[in-house]
């Protein structure tokens, strides 16, 4: 009767079934989360073995020896730059626990940092890292936290570069203090299997009293510019004026010379013309005097001339009538 109703009911059958399907079903879970791991596309895993390296994971599917292989846990603090709800820029400590090493390219923002100037001037400079992971064994085994490592290392290196920097060179030369920061990180960070890309400056943001400071030097600076390009308009006015009225004179002198000289010229050229007519009219006058057979000279003849003429535009004579024969007569004495 036992038998029979055992073999007339299979529920019992079933349920046992069941729970063994289940319990290996369990078992497979448990083993493939605790002894089988998937490592992605750019990341990475350490595995130890006895407490000893073993080897450095590609991306892949691994099967990890119970009891005798240990994955590397990693775990990291560092800061993280976030804006807060009133707008201002503000820090906090993140905390990652995690066995794949990420091997891409990341940042790394730790907020404002307070720093003093070669001229005592305190400044508050925000400064973005760019590094990547090249050596995860490095990275994992050499150096317990490394974002926070890489931050302190990066705060002491800017205090420092900024030290020996006054205010007004570090507010105009970004440039050179990333190229500073790259060269001093770049060497350090090799060590760690750690590569920087990139530093960047973000902001430098000094205190309201440096500010208003800033803004009297920059007025002051721009009313004695002011003043010094008025001065230099004025002295190169006064150059150029001197220059043109140099210019003028020269000109003027250089002129009068030529007038000069062509009245000169022109002078003697009037009195060699009147020299010649003098000379006709002596010819003409020795050979009229000649055809009259009159002894008196050419040269007498024209001073009698002159003389008479003279004698007529000072006298005032209302008619002046000289008869030919008299005056012969009196040419001929």
């Amino acid at each position: 009767m036992l038998q029979l109703q055992a073999a007339g009911d299979p529920a019992p059958i079933f349920l046992i079934i069941s729970m063994i399907i289940i319990g290996v079903t369990l078992l497979a879970c448990l083993f493939f989360s605790c002894f089988v791991r998937v490592v992605p596309h750019k990341h990475t895993m350490i595995i130890e073995r006895l407490g000893k390296f073993r080897c450095q994971c590609k991306p892949g599917i691994y099967v990890i020896v119970p009891f005798v292989d240990r994955i590397r846990k990693i775990d990291w603090c560092y800061s993280e730059a976030f804006r807060s709800y009133g707008g201002s820029i503000e820090s906090r400590q993140m905390h990652k626990n995690t066995e794949i090493v990420d091997i891409r390219e990341k940042v790394l923002d730790f907020g404002q940092q307070p720093v003093i100037t070669k001229d005592l001037a305190s400044v508050n400079i925000d400064a973005v890292l760019y590094y990547r992971i090249t050596d995860p064994r490095l990275a994992v085994l050499r150096i317990t936290n490394l974002p926070y490592q890489l931050e302190l290392l990066t705060q002491a290196t800017l205090r420092d570069i900024m030290a020996d920097l006054t205010l007004d060179d570090s507010l105009c030369s970004r440039d050179l203090i990333n190229q500073r920061l790259m060269e001093h990180l770049q060497n350090d960070c090799l060590r760690f299997g750690v590569t920087i890309t990139r530093i960047e400056l973000q902001n430098l943001l000094m205190n309201d009293i440096m500010t208003d400071a800033m803004t009297k030097q920059l007025t002051a600076e721009r009313k004695r510019r002011s003043i010094v390009l008025m001065a230099d308009g004025k002295r190169q006015s006064s150059v150029l004026s001197s220059v043109s009225d140099a210019t003028v004179g020269i000109i003027n002198a250089e002129a009068q010379k030529q007038i000069l000289v062509m009245n000169s010229s022109t002078d003697a050229k009037i009195k060699n013309m009147l020299a010649q007519a003098d000379a006709d009219s002596l010819g003409s006058v020795k050979e009229a005097l000649s055809g009259c057979g009159s002894k008196l000279r050419a040269v007498d003849y024209m001073l009698k001339m002159r003389y008479l003429g003279e004698m007529i535009s000072q006298a005032k004579f209302q008619e002046i009538q000289i008869l030919e024969e008299e005056a012969m007569d009196i040419f001929k004495k």
